[in-house]
């Protein structure tokens, strides 16, 4: 199968709004945000995540029309954390997983994150359970700085969090 990757435009934010629920209604473990609470949002508020001025951009893999994969990158919005973005959202449907969608997604991102002037590095949490997506972003060359204990409570669970970064140039320590 060949699937079409790009970044969303505000014709895709009936297409967002569905995935992202679907997301959340499937992974509720693996998001910060909960399926009830943005199945009562206007059609408004997913055109305004596409648009929010931090955006680097929500990246999509697309089977035909259909949104299959997506994952944002948004830069940190203070003066002095705008050299950091955070990985946030990503999620392929379940029909899709395991074909290398969200690989490919995701070294598109990293690739466009490099084009950013001033952009240093880029971070994200993935959930201690979600060995799969863990994987993924090791392989992508993500390094582990931390983790974070009862991070999300969900359904009365708590869920452990991984903490992880992406260097997209050299050692800036100096």
């Amino acid at each position: 199968m060949s699937f079409t990757l790009r970044i969303l435009n505000n014709n895709d934010s009936a297409a967002l709004r569905t995935l992202r629920l679907q997301a959340l209604a499937d992974s509720p473990a693996n998001f910060g945000a909960d399926f009830g609470r943005e199945s009562l949002q206007a059609a408004s508020y997913f055109t305004d995540k596409i648009n929010h001025p931090d955006n680097i951009g929500i990246f999509g893999a697309f089977d035909g029309t259909q949104l299959i994969a997506m994952m944002g990158l948004q830069r940190d919005s203070g003066l002095k954390r705008r050299h950091c973005a955070k990985l946030w959202g990503v999620f392929t449907a379940p029909a899709y997983r395991g074909q290398g969608i969200s690989a490919n997604l995701l070294q598109m991102l990293i690739r466009i994150a490099r084009q950013q002037p001033g952009l240093l590095h880029i971070r994200l949490s993935v959930n201690a359970r979600n060995t799969a997506a863990h994987q993924l972003y090791l392989r992508a060359g993500w390094t582990e700085y931390g983790r974070e204990p009862d991070a999300l409570s969900v359904n009365g669970e708590m869920q452990e969090e991984i903490l992880m970064t992406l260097k997209l140039v050299g050692d800036h320590s100096r």
